[in-house]
């Protein structure tokens, strides 16, 4: 843990961050992560948190892996009624076969707590690309996400991009 001031004392900041991580086999690994802060002293900082999560990487074999984490946070405003829940998810699926490489990934976020500014929010995406040489490649990437809550909105990028080394 980490105890100090900022700024002549106006900000006074508490800090615990622990995490581990454990090789269950060549091919699999996991971690766990712990974090707690409370800044309290300045008007953009008044605010406890506390998250804790967990992931795996997973080598599949060959040049593919699997990716995976998940994390839950609740932070509050110090002085205050509001409480602000998320839990995050995110995995992914990745390789290079040959010339090939590819990723297929996805997150979700859903919020809970009593604040007014909740969002829930999904996330795809996708690439594919072809290597032409060592120093050129051809990429095709797709990322689309819908945003619902606070700030609702919907999101799509497309890309064909050619990439040359210097």
């Amino acid at each position: 843990g980490v105890g100090g001031g900022a700024f002549g004392g106006a900000t006074h900041t508490r800090l615990l961050q622990v995490s581990s991580g454990y090789r269950v086999s060549d091919r699999l690994a996991v971690d766990a992560r712990f974090y707690e802060t409370r800044s309290v002293g300045s008007v953009t900082s008044n605010s406890e948190t506390t998250a804790c999560g967990t992931g795996l990487h997973w080598d599949l074999g060959g040049t593919h892996a699997l990716d995976f984490s998940l994390d839950q946070s609740r932070t509050r405003l110090v002085g205050s009624a509001l409480v602000s829940d998320a839990l995050t998810m995110y995995g992914a699926l990745s390789g290079s076969p040959g010339r090939w490489s590819y990723r297929l990934g996805a997150s979700v976020l859903a919020s809970g707590g009593n604040s007014q500014f909740k969002q829930d929010n999904a996330t795809f995406d996708a690439s594919l690309a072809y290597r032409l040489d060592p120093r050129q490649r051809l990429r095709l990437a797709l990322q689309t996400g819908r945003t619902q809550g606070y700030l609702p909105q919907d999101d799509a990028f497309f890309t064909l991009s050619h990439d040359y080394q210097i």
